[in-house]
């Protein structure tokens, strides 16, 4: 699948600036489309205000990008490999904490899923997705004050 990718924006006393871009993107079979978000992430849902994008990436790595909520780019600040994920208990006896970045956090849960936390949103309340690891076939997603 090929995604284009357009950024537009204006420094202050010049004209219009447009950005196109195009990358390749290789969706997990069997794919879930989730209304929201097109762009190949697993937390497509939300109104805008989410600090953070998902992904599986082709090796079922995880990929998370914090979101700057005023110009809506991504950086990515998270990168788990399918190894580094393979190597952590099925179930540990507590939540583990993976991976974390900024107010980004990335948890194995008791559950043997995977739980990212993000706080404050832009709205201030705590961003939380839960899913069941990349390949991804279903999630949970909540905001709480």
């Amino acid at each position: 699948m090929k995604m284009y990718i357009l950024l537009y924006g204006a420094p202050s006393g010049s004209g219009p600036l447009v950005s196109v871009t195009s990358i390749n993107y290789t969706l997990p079979d069997p794919c879930v489309v989730v209304p929201g978000f097109d762009d190949g992430r697993i937390n497509p849902e939300g109104d805008g205000l989410t600090t953070a994008a998902i992904y599986c990436g082709d090796d079922d790595e995880v990929n998370v990008y914090a979101i700057d909520v005023e110009t809506g780019l991504g950086n990515l600040v998270i990168h788990v490999t399918a190894d580094e994920l393979a190597g952590l208990p099925d179930n540990p006896t507590s939540n583990l904490l993976v991976a974390s970045a900024g107010n980004l956090k990335l948890w194995k849960l008791t559950t043997g899923e995977l739980e990212l936390v993000a706080y404050p949103t832009a709205a201030g309340k705590t961003y939380t997705f839960i899913w069941n690891g990349c390949p991804y076939d279903r999630s949970s997603a909540s905001d709480s004050s």
